[in-house]
């Protein structure tokens, strides 16, 4: 019976000084600065929607869509082989006739439908991008996703510099306080 008032009485303690103590709200109004920041978030995926120019029948080219979506995932990019939705930045892939080789483009766009970045890669004979053979689109996407990569990394350092609030448009602060020491 001790023992039960004992544990009544720790957890009643507890209990008044849970008024007492700060806990974070993580899901709280983070205030104006935090909204400011929110705003410039980066997107939380790219999209990667099937082409319909890619000169592919259609399940060739929503493979070539899905194998970049996953060789950008291997790149630690979140991208999604999906249509583009509301506020996702996305990724046009696209080909094109030149004489007898086909040119696979890649095109960055914005939420808004503004071209951001591009990248083409090395032409592929016309026959061979006909076929739309798997291990064909499987190497072009393994071969294009560092370049796509570094487009967005460009993308975004470009977006940093121009942003009068990032860290590289901002002047370091050093404090220094001093040497202290025997003597």
């Amino acid at each position: 019976m001790n023992c039960l008032k004992a544990a009544f009485s720790v957890f009643g303690g507890m209990i008044l000084l849970s008024g007492c103590v700060d806990m974070p709200h993580p899901f709280g109004d983070p205030g104006p600065e935090g909204r400011r920041l929110a705003l410039t978030t980066p997107p939380p995926r790219l999209a990667v929607p099937t082409p319909p120019d890619s000169l592919l029948d259609n399940t060739a080219s929503a493979f070539w869509a899905r194998e970049v979506a996953t060789q950008l995932v291997d790149q630690a990019l979140p991208a999604v082989a999906q249509p583009a939705k509301t506020g996702d930045w996305w990724l046009r892939l696209s080909a094109t006739m030149q004489g007898n080789e086909v040119t696979p483009h890649y095109i960055v766009m914005m939420p808004n439908g503004e071209a951001r970045g591009h990248w083409d890669a090395a032409p592929i004979p016309a026959s061979v991008w006909a076929q739309g053979q798997k291990p064909v689109l499987t190497s072009l996407a393994a071969a294009s996703a560092p370049q796509i990569s570094a487009v967005l990394t460009g993308i975004q350092a470009a977006m940093m510099q121009a942003d009068p609030h990032s860290l590289k448009r901002r002047p370091a602060k050093v404090y220094f306080k001093g040497v202290r020491g025997p003597g």
